[in-house]
């Protein structure tokens, strides 16, 4: 600009370089917002396949789930309107916003880099539902679970079947569930099989009441149970899932209730 405004020799060269600095510029930053974006995804120009995981809302169990994900290498990203619960999460290691889900904010300007799935765990069913049909704009309608309702999804006076995402590990897991097996001590875990210790073996030991929260393969692809799409265990899966708590042990899981967190163990 100061050349083309000085005048001299290069005066002209300048003046024509302006519009095209300019040019460079903006499309330079309109470039990497559209990165940002929802458009990148369907121009496919975001990350392919992304495999990190969202969780709308925090629970002890969910903070142990996001543990064992994180470990595993996932991008995960837990958002609750409690601070106390935000603050449990953190103190685990996992990165936590205090936001409302449904918030402006949490819809559109929480980076999800790197997230491709929405899991609505909170407490309330409404929630988890409107939760979904917000995040399955920029993530996909396919990609966006909750919990089932605590009635079930066929209940007249609950939230309607057409506003429910995918019902997360099963329609009988409702929040109820999971708040039961955490309170009588069941515990994240992660589970290697092998030609050894297989899916047979897997539920002998665990039994029926093992919950299957997610699957990794061994080329790194997770997966998450879902209602109408059973996964079947494969050799060298990883599985992490809630197991019964075994005879003679003992273990407390991280707190997010008002009175603060506890130290989670490793």
């Amino acid at each position: 600009l100061e050349l083309a405004e000085t005048g001299g020799a290069f005066a002209e060269e300048a003046a024509r370089l302006v519009p095209i600095a300019y040019t460079v510029i903006v499309g330079t930053v309109a470039f990497y917002g559209l990165l940002a974006s929802p458009l990148a995804r369907k121009l496919g120009l975001a990350v392919k396949n992304p495999q990190g995981i969202l969780f709308a809302g925090i629970r002890p169990w969910s903070i142990e789930a996001a543990r064992a994900l994180n470990r595993e290498g996932f991008r995960v990203l837990m958002v609750d309107s409690n601070y106390n619960a935000t603050r449990a999460a953190r103190m685990a290691g996992i990165p936590a916003v205090n936001a409302n889900i449904l918030s402006d904010y949490a819809t559109e300007e929480i980076d999800l880099s790197g997230i491709g799935r929405l899991l609505a765990v909170t407490p309330n069913d409404n929630v988890n539902a409107m939760a979904c049909m917000a995040f399955s704009h920029s993530l996909g309608h396919s990609h966006v679970y909750q919990l089932a309702p605590a009635g079930g999804s066929e209940g007249s006076h609950g939230v309607s079947a057409e506003l429910i995402g995918r019902l997360l590990f099963g329609d009988k897991v409702s929040s109820e569930r999971l708040e039961k097996l955490e309170g009588s001590g069941a515990t994240i875990r992660k589970t290697k099989l092998s030609e050894t210790f297989d899916e047979t073996a897997f539920l002998e030991r665990h039994g029926a009441e093992a919950l299957i929260l997610f699957v990794i393969r061994e080329n790194g692809q997770l997966f998450v149970p879902v209602e109408g799409s059973p996964i079947s265990l494969r050799k060298g899966d990883a599985v992490i899932s809630f197991v019964p708590l075994e005879e003679g042990h003992a273990r407390t899981l991280p707190s997010s209730d008002p009175k603060g967190p506890k130290s989670p163990l490793p």
